[in-house]
């Protein structure tokens, strides 16, 4: 998948955070992994792994980033689906009264990776 160019920033992980996940802000100004739908979201981590005290790399909202999905994602018109993170921050279509972290523009099967317009808000 072709590289974006995007602005990325950076915070210790407080967690190990994987690739092409949804990111979360936490205690002590740190990035954590996703496990579930709880926002605020930062944003979608880059291509590398990063233990926990590493410094984590995201790509923060409104910016294009590549996410991997963590189910089935249809998309059926231009306007792409909204997604919140699963138990493992990949994305999932979020229900209405979840924290969004991602518009998946392209549809996926679990695992793939997508295109997406990175996010923030409650649904």
């Amino acid at each position: 998948m072709a590289r974006q160019n995007s602005v990325v920033l950076s915070l210790p992980a407080g967690n190990q955070v994987n690739p092409y996940r949804i990111v979360r802000g936490g205690s002590n100004t740190r990035a954590f992994q996703a496990s579930d739908a709880t926002g605020p979201f930062l944003g979608i981590s880059t291509d590398t792994t990063a233990e926990v005290g590493d410094t984590v790399a995201f790509v923060p909202p409104g910016n294009l980033a590549t996410v991997q999905a963590g189910s089935t994602i249809t998309v059926t018109n231009d306007n792409g689906v909204a997604c919140t993170s699963d138990a493992s921050g990949r994305a999932i279509p979020a229900a209405n009264g979840q924290h969004v972290a991602c518009i998946v523009l392209e549809s996926a099967v679990p695992d793939q990776l997508v295109r997406c317009l990175v996010v923030s808000y409650k649904s």
